[in-house]
């Protein structure tokens, strides 16, 4: 049987191309109940190959991205909710929704000038470089004073005694 597939495979392949041709409609509706039913199976192949060679998958987002940049960009705008919603999860393992009790927890303030955040502004995720613990909901110039001050209390209240004594 495996001679005669090899030896008739061109004749075979031409055939079924011609018969794709003729009735595309049905060739499709039976690729998408093959893909449906066996969803799961596709899935797990498709993830055990790009986790055995990410590379030429990556090459070729980068390639489609550089070539079409106006699309990426229009995809990243239709879908920022959904971009901002995943880093939270993969950095800091928040939900949006435990992003907004937390907010909720803060009075809807920062915790550090005490100020509301803005309707339609993003908050930035306060945590601590050394162990990954997320500290709280700050506004970006509030968590980016943090991050220059290499999260110390020393230089934050040098600054201060700073700010007194030249004022």
């Amino acid at each position: 049987m495996k001679a005669y597939r090899a030896v008739h495979r061109d004749a075979r392949n031409a055939e079924a191309r011609q018969r794709r041709a003729v009735n595309p409609e049905r060739t499709r509706a039976l690729q998408k109940a093959y893909r449906t039913k066996r969803r799961d199976v596709l899935s797990a192949r498709r993830r055990e190959q790009y986790a055995a060679n990410p590379e030429p998958r990556r090459a070729h987002a980068r390639a489609y991205y550089a070539a079409n940049p106006a699309r990426g960009r229009a995809w990243y705008a239709a879908n920022k909710n959904r971009v901002r919603a995943r880093k939270l999860r993969r950095m800091y393992g928040l939900s949006p929704e435990a992003l907004a009790t937390m907010i909720d927890r803060q009075d809807g303030m920062c915790s550090i000038c005490e100020k509301p955040f803005a309707s339609g502004s993003v908050a930035s995720v306060d945590h601590n470089h050394a162990t990954g613990r997320v500290r709280g909901v700050l506004h970006d110039k509030c968590n980016r004073l943090l991050a220059l001050a290499n999260d110390t209390s020393f230089i934050l209240e040098n600054a201060v005694r700073y700010l007194e004594r030249t004022a």
